[in-house]
């Protein structure tokens, strides 16, 4: 009977010591995953941070294409702001001249990039710009095909009035 006992004991003792390996070895995969899940928390936070310099960019179009349409009076008055990345409407915008953010820049892309060029169509001029946005350790960057669509092109020869909606529909961003 004595005999019984001891090995009751031994086996307790076993399944104490695989029920601790267990429960230690799930806390700390618990303990991990708990840390992806915040480093997964902190890139969406900065993600979202980040497409802020979308809307930025966005801001600035609309205020420069507002801006350049007001002063104009024909189409191609309108387009010559929008020609090369050293015209007036497009410098205007790279140098953020009605809205900034100090931890977002707008570029243009490298000389030696693909995305260094201007394309002028028939009723729109399409180009690439550089959007950085820098907070702390976090850096995003990104490249955004744009186009700006002629107001004389859109909507016709005459001076037209130009609401809020129709200066949104004159900027659009690809991609």
């Amino acid at each position: 009977m004595s005999r019984k006992k001891g090995n009751i004991s031994i086996f307790m003792i076993f399944m104490v010591v695989v029920i601790c390996g267990i429960v230690i070895s799930s806390m700390s995969i618990i303990k991990s995953f708990g840390r992806m899940k915040k480093s997964d928390y902190i890139r969406l936070e900065n993600d979202f941070k980040s497409s802020v310099a979308k809307e930025m960019l966005k801001l600035n179009f609309y205020y420069s294409i507002e801006h350049y349409f007001k002063i104009s009076k024909t189409r191609d008055e309108f387009e010559a702001n929008y020609t090369d990345f050293y015209s007036e409407g497009i410098k205007d915008v790279v140098d953020e001249k009605y809205y900034s953010d100090k931890k977002i820049s707008i570029s243009v892309p490298d000389s030696n990039s693909p995305y260094n060029f201007v394309r002028k169509e028939k009723g729109y001029t399409e180009f690439y710009l550089r959007l950085t946005y820098s907070e702390g350790n976090t850096v995003r960057q990104s490249i955004h095909k744009c186009r700006v669509y002629n107001p004389y092109e859109k909507y016709g020869p005459d001076k037209i009035y130009l609401d809020e909606n129709r200066i949104k529909s004159l900027f659009t961003i690809i991609n």
